[in-house]
């Protein structure tokens, strides 16, 4: 089935042709793809740790701003003591 198209005289391409230019298009697609992220993680591994301290904090600060209230310092049912007397 296989048949070639022709335009103009000269010979465009195969029906069958075009699968196989397809097929390697996308093969050598992904090995440049593959080879761009593998030039980019030894960028990335450095940014990982900085990165998850930068977590760790803002998870700290969110836990200390949602503390719960502390109890009043002066008891109702106990009041302060008294001032100590002035010095002579």
């Amino acid at each position: 089935m296989s048949q070639e198209t022709r335009e103009g005289g000269r010979e465009v391409g195969r029906e069958g042709g075009k699968e196989k230019i397809g097929k390697w298009y996308l093969l050598v697609f992904f090995v440049c793809v593959r080879a761009q992220i593998s030039s980019l993680l030894p960028s990335i591994s450095p940014s990982l740790p900085l990165a998850e301290m930068n977590m760790n904090a803002t998870e700290r600060t969110d836990a200390y701003c949602h503390l719960e209230q502390e109890a009043p310092a002066i008891i109702p049912s106990s009041p302060p003591p008294p001032p100590p007397p002035p010095p002579a």
